[in-house]
């Protein structure tokens, strides 16, 4: 079969987004073996994770029949079982890098690949689905880079769990294939992809789950198929599939709730990782070419893209005017007088509300000024509700609006616009602030309280992720109508705003193995990570040390440290008393008092008494990590108590306790 080099043929496009990836990513296909993208904290973690899971499946396939057994009691914070369950256990991942890890044994080089893979797939996935939508190939890869390499990206290059959101379009791809054909396999192929973004990401369970079941009752209402059965029992079986095979990576986490009193968020928690009004005009610092203001707020850049939003409001018009004239062709019944006033005052009423609410959410304050007078809005979230109870009231009473916000037919523009505004406001969190300044409950608060597993989740502005699966979506069909309305001019625009949307969210050459921030207490020593065959002296003595050896690190409880001997667990595989994760278990906070970096541990006693209770049998010291000589002074303690010094690697060195 001959190769084809056409907008048309996905093979093509998928060699168009890897070539771009690779160009958008730079360095990190030069440095491919030897270094990770981004930093050495959350991406070294999610190496363990990978070695971990990766390695009882590999015992698994060899005959272990116990090593799945052991998949969630990883080998970190000895002796806590279910340890995995206090992160991400990223098994979509390591399924895709599984046959490369058991051929090479080289995590980085597994770990740069599904990195690179979350942008190419995602292009990819949003192709298919807008050229679905569209049968127009210069948009669906329009929209396609809208969603891949959107300025977001930029924020969370070190989130590899965030950046899988490749599965997304795919979903809703293969369920809109479903619709328009009543094929199995497309539902097949969706309901896959859905298993997949759960497997990759648990935070996309809440937040993405819930919107394609309400995409499924769109696309069923729009289409009139209530009575259709067969339809019925086919979505179902795909929902009751998909629950069968994401419950067994779900219920650990409630285990390990019930067992260790951990895995709640409280709301001042989740209020620090949520969206502002002004995160949305806040990009990265990494971005080369935009430079907005960067606000200083955890994961608080959600900045969309100049290029995205522009065709978006293209998007939005042109559906609006062909779903007006459609309407008007079909001489939709026209509403009695009382109904007209009626729905106008609604309306209106909507319009006052929501200009009371965008203001509050431009200035954090809860009164307006109008005619002259201070108006005093207690609750920007009670705002919205009784905006959105006027509007609805103007839809039920006029039925020509309602036709036209229903959007041309076969369309998602309805669907994704409400995908959008409804995400939006849940990217804001429990709390609605404005540049700090609350004004409000936000609806993520009734998630917070009342469905279960969301007070578990930390970042409620991941939710933009999903936002901006609609938006791609919404811009893609604002490309379609530019170039069936002018053909040439309409397709240098939509190439115009590919090279915009570039720009928007540049971000090359990018980092590789970045050093995270040390305490002032501690040095920042130099770490490239190693693979099984490149091991020092003293991690080649631990690998081959008993397998019921259990050891703890020094400095203990520093994250930059902890997190470099959790990935260094993941090669020698030996039990680790120290851990880097979401959740910490209180054993592991009582013993930092005796053995944490800040409290260098030289008293014998108590040090020795501490390190008996926590069932170590061998400790690692990083002399070089301390100032002045607190790392000489604990190895001299551990031989003064009668350890046994087995390997030194440099300033390194590896003791047995018993």
């Amino acid at each position: 079969m001959r190769f084809r080099p056409s907008l048309n043929n996905p093979w093509f496009i998928a060699l168009l987004f890897t070539a771009l990836t690779v160009v958008f990513t730079w360095p990190v296909t030069a440095t491919l073996t030897s270094r990770n993208a981004a930093d050495l904290g959350d991406p070294l973690f999610i190496c363990w994770v990978l070695m971990w899971t990766g390695g009882q499946t590999l015992r698994f396939l060899k005959g272990d029949w116990h090593a799945l057994a052991e998949y969630w009691n990883a080998n970190i914070f000895y002796p806590e079982k279910l340890t995995l369950a206090y992160s991400e256990h990223f098994t979509g991942q390591m399924l895709q890098i599984l046959p490369i890890y058991a051929a090479t044994g080289n995590i980085i080089l597994c770990y740069n690949l599904l990195f690179l893979s979350t942008f190419v797939l995602s292009g990819l996935g949003m192709y298919l689905l807008v050229r679905e939508l569209t049968n127009q190939p210069l948009a669906a890869l329009f929209a396609g880079i809208a969603f891949a390499f959107a300025p977001y990206r930029a924020d969370q290059l070190s989130h590899l769990q965030v950046l899988s959101s490749q599965w997304m379009p795919f979903a809703l791809y293969g369920l809109r294939r479903y619709f328009a054909t009543q094929g199995l396999k497309p539902l097949i192929g969706a309901t896959a992809a859905m298993v997949m973004q759960v497997w990759s990401c648990g935070y996309y369970f809440f937040f993405f789950m819930p919107v394609v079941a309400a995409y499924c009752a769109y696309e069923v209402a729009a289409r009139r198929l209530y009575a259709n059965r067969r339809v019925l029992l086919a979505l179902a079986a795909a929902g009751a599939v998909t629950l069968v095979l994401v419950m067994p990576f779900l219920l650990p986490y409630a285990r390990m709730r019930d067992a260790q009193e951990i895995g709640r968020r409280t709301l001042d928690e989740l209020a620090a990782f949520s969206a502002d009004t002004y995160s949305f005009a806040s990009a990265s610092g990494r971005l080369r070419f935009v430079s907005l203001p960067v606000l200083t707020k955890p994961e608080g850049q959600t900045f969309a893209g100049f290029g995205v939003l522009a065709f978006s409001a293209i998007g939005i018009f042109a559906g609006l005017w062909t779903a007006y004239r459609e309407t008007a062709a079909r001489g939709a019944p026209r509403a009695s007088r009382w109904r007209l006033i009626a729905g106008g005052v609604s309306l209106l009423a909507t319009a006052a509300l929501i200009a009371g609410f965008l203001s509050m959410a431009a200035h954090g304050s809860h009164s307006i000024h109008a005619f002259g007078q201070d108006i005093r809005l207690r609750n920007g979230g009670s705002v919205l509700v009784k905006a959105s109870v006027c509007f609805v009231v103007a839809l039920l009473l006029l039925p020509r609006l309602r036709a036209t916000l229903a959007g041309p037919r076969g369309s998602m523009l309805s669907f994704a616009v409400v995908a959008v505004l409804g995400t939006i406001l849940l990217t804001l969190g429990p709390t609605l602030t404005a540049h700090g300044r609350p004004f409000g409950d936000g609806p993520y608060l009734l998630l917070y309280n009342y469905v279960p597993g969301f007070d578990g989740l930390r970042v409620p502005s991941r939710f933009f992720m999903v936002t901006l699966v609609f938006l791609a979506v919404m811009a893609g069909l604002g490309a379609t109508w530019l170039i069936a309305r002018w053909r040439r001019a309409g397709a240098a625009l939509v190439v115009a705003g590919m090279a915009a949307m570039l720009i928007d969210g540049w971000m090359a050459p990018i980092e590789v193995s970045r050093p995270l921030y040390q305490s002032d207490h501690l040095l920042a020593t130099p770490f490239v990570a190693p693979s099984a065959s490149t091991l020092n002296a003293v991690y080649a003595r631990l690998r081959d040390e008993p397998a019921d050896a259990v050891v703890v690190e020094f400095p203990m409880g520093e994250p930059s440290y902890d997190t470099r001997a959790v990935f260094m667990a993941g090669l020698h595989r030996k039990a680790l008393v120290n851990g880097f994760s979401g959740f910490y278990p209180r054993s592991y906070a009582d013993r930092l008092r005796v053995l944490g970096w800040n409290n260098p541990p030289v008293d014998r006693s108590a040090t020795w008494a501490a390190l008996h209770d926590a069932g170590a049998t061998h400790v690692v010291v990083h002399e070089s990590a301390f100032y002045d000589d607190w790392g000489m002074k604990i190895s001299a303690g551990l031989r003064g108590m009668g350890a046994r010094e087995l390997a030194a690697s440099g300033t390194d060195r590896l003791f047995a306790l018993r």
